[in-house]
């Protein structure tokens, strides 16, 4: 199996996304909607190391600690955090290896996050 969908999920916990990590020829994952996992949860993602594509897309749990569970995976070229609520955009939060690659050629979605550079307070 190569890609799995569980869009809206909604009983899908972190424990259940730790059973994921059985599954290591997956290439593409959707949590959409999956609102209880959080970034605790990404941590059992990092032995898919094939893992190209993640949506993380509605999972209000998650956190700005959400890239750093993801360093390992050095194949992921689509991550997509929009809608979760939890994550911040700026002031450093994504200095991580995954960031940086994200910004330069890969797609990172982060729709409706908490755009903080929209904030009035320039002192970062």
């Amino acid at each position: 199996m190569q890609s799995l969908d569980l869009t809206g999920a909604t009983g899908l916990s972190d424990l259940g996304v730790g059973s994921l990590a059985a599954l290591p020829s997956l290439t593409q994952i959707n949590l959409k909607g999956c609102y209880e996992v959080s970034s605790i949860g990404l941590a059992n993602l990092s032995g898919i190391t094939r893992l190209t594509d993640l949506n993380l897309e509605g999972c209000g749990n998650m956190d700005d600690n959400a890239l750093g569970q993801l360093t390992g995976l050095t194949n992921l070229h689509m991550l997509n955090l929009s809608y979760c609520g939890q994550v911040s955009c700026c002031k450093g939060q994504w200095e991580t290896p995954i960031s940086k690659r994200s910004c330069q050629s890969q797609e990172l979605t982060l729709h409706s996050s908490r755009p903080e550079w929209l904030s009035t307070d320039t002192s970062y």
